[in-house]
């Protein structure tokens, strides 16, 4: 990831606040139940791969193998497009309930453009939302888990994805940035 799409993902303002948890989470443990790796943030940054856990301040993300589809059920990219769908269990963390979005995640790629990342296909379109999608919008209570695709547009030519979140307060200060490079199938 070039340091210069960090200033893309801020810009972007793709990342919505977290509202309603006010305690830290408790520093995660090196190996989850399954076995998958625990990936905490060092100096602002966690970098994983699809599997690894990533632990943020609310919530616990985890990315499967990434799949490159010509549809989602009846939902079609444009011209020129393929939809990119990221499996993620998304569990909550807090000592309260949590808001979640999926426009708390986009996904990049491997390209020096500035236009070089896209949001979920429901983010300007709720009607594109279908059985399997992680929801626009949820509720996780406390120690709740939820599991759903992630489906974003991309260009037909893009490669060398990853997933992105940063941690936005309700000051809107920002905190650390979660980087998972995923795998494709």
């Amino acid at each position: 990831m070039k340091k210069q799409n960090w200033k893309i993902l801020l810009a972007a303002g793709l990342v919505l606040a977290m509202a309603g948890c006010g305690k830290k989470a408790e520093p995660a443990a090196e190996t989850a139940e399954d076995g998958s790796k625990i990936i905490t943030a060092e100096n602002g940054f966690a970098y994983g791969s699809s599997g690894d856990v990533m632990q943020t301040q609310w919530f616990t993300v985890q990315a499967g193998d990434a799949s490159v589809l010509d549809s989602y059920e009846d939902v079609a990219p444009a011209e020129g497009k393929k939809l990119l769908v990221v499996p993620v269990t998304v569990t909550n963390t807090c000592d309260t309930d949590l808001s979640m979005y999926d426009v708390d995640f986009q996904v990049q790629w491997d390209d020096d453009s500035e236009e070089a990342f896209a949001a979920p296909v429901t983010v300007d379109d709720a009607t594109r939302y279908r059985d399997g999608m992680l929801q626009d919008s949820y509720v996780l209570a406390v120690k709740e888990s939820r599991s759903g695709d992630l489906v974003f547009e991309v260009p037909a030519d893009s490669s060398g994805y990853t997933m992105l979140y940063q941690e936005v307060f309700e000051t809107s200060e920002t905190g650390d940035i979660f980087v998972i490079t995923l795998n494709v199938k």
